[in-house]
């Protein structure tokens, strides 16, 4: 029994909380001509396992691009399209509730690089003068933390680990206390 409540509070221990975008309410929307102008509002979704943004979302802009927003990654697909030269023609993702997002890069293994940027917090990704094939896809990794501090769970284990020497440590010196009593 000891060995199993060791093991569970050295796991319990070397664990860190991984704070990512499941769940949160982001909203990724076009802007055209720079990355003050929004073109169009795509509206605010909860980030689940669904697509969030499926084909015919950015009707007007973009139709066929879909973008799926996972826990790490922004992905964005579809057919081939032109994305005009000007100061900023992409896509800007915003978080309205939930994480902040410390750090956003192209993945090597996309299909096209836009210029990635981070500022205050948006994730704006610039297709400036790209032109697409039907299939393609662009990934940006994307890194983030609590919006607001949580307890890690290494911070849980040591708090565990304190109780769990409170309990024994009291017991033992109680049965210590019995054994001087008849001894």
């Amino acid at each position: 029994m000891r060995k199993i409540l060791f093991f569970f509070l050295a796991y319990l221990l070397t664990q860190s909380l991984n704070a990512q975008l499941l769940n949160s309410v982001v909203n990724v929307s076009p802007y055209f001509p720079d990355a003050s102008t929004l073109f169009f509002d795509a509206g605010d979704v909860t980030v689940s396992g669904a697509v969030e943004y499926p084909l015919g979302a950015y009707a007007g802009y973009k139709a066929g691009c879909q973008i799926d927003v996972t826990d790490t990654q922004i992905i964005i697909s579809g057919d081939a399209t032109l994305f005009s030269p000007a100061s900023f023609n992409g896509w800007v993702l915003e978080v309205i509730s939930g994480v902040t997002i410390t750090s956003a890069i192209v993945d090597p293994g996309s299909d096209y690089f836009p210029v990635v940027s981070l500022v205050n917090g948006r994730v704006e990704m610039n297709f400036e003068g790209i032109t697409t094939v039907n299939g393609s896809t662009t990934t940006i990794n994307i890194v983030s933390e609590p919006a607001v501090a949580v307890p890690t769970l290494s911070q849980w284990g040591v708090i565990a680990l304190g109780l769990v020497i409170l309990i024994f440590g009291v017991g033992s010196i109680k049965q210590r206390q019995k054994q001087i009593q008849l001894g």
